[in-house]
C-alpha cells in the first residue's frame, strides 16, 4: 500500500506492487535471519563489538537492494529512484515506529 502512491503516474496494478514488497520482504527477513545467526556466533565467540559494526553494514545493504530493485521494477531514472528509496524508507520507518509504539502502549495498558 506504501508504494502505489509512489508510482500512481505509471498505472501500475496493485498485483505488481504486492509481489515486489512480497519480495522485498522476503530478502528482508533472510538477511535479517542471517543476522541473527551470525550476531549469536560472534556472542559466542566473545566479538560482541562486532554486532553493531554487522548492523550498520546489513542497513546499508537493505538500502542498496530496495533502490536497485525498485529501478530494475519501475524503471526511472536515477535522481526520482533515489528520491522513492528515501521516502519510502522514510514512510516505512515511521508506520513501523507507530506500530511498535502502539503495541508497547496496548501491552503497558494490559498489566
Amino acid at each position: 500500500m506504501i508504494l502505489l502512491p509512489l508510482y500512481w503516474r505509471k498505472k501500475e496494478t496493485f498485483i505488481k506492487h504486492f509481489l515486489f514488497s512480497l519480495h522485498f520482504h522476503s530478502f528482508f527477513f533472510l538477511a535479517g535471519s542471517v543476522y541473527l545467526i551470525l550476531s549469536e556466533i560472534f556472542d559466542q565467540l566473545n566479538l560482541i563489538w562486532v554486532n553493531p559494526i554487522l548492523a550498520g553494514i546489513l542497513g546499508l545493504i537493505y538500502c542498496i537492494y530496495l533502490f536497485v530493485a525498485l529501478k530494475k521494477v519501475y524503471k526511472q531514472k536515477v535522481g526520482k529512484t533515489l528520491l522513492k528509496v528515501m521516502l519510502l524508507l522514510l514512510v516505512y520507518g515511521t508506520v513501523l515506529f507507530a506500530s511498535v509504539l502502539l503495541t508497547y502502549l496496548l501491552l503497558l495498558k494490559r498489566a
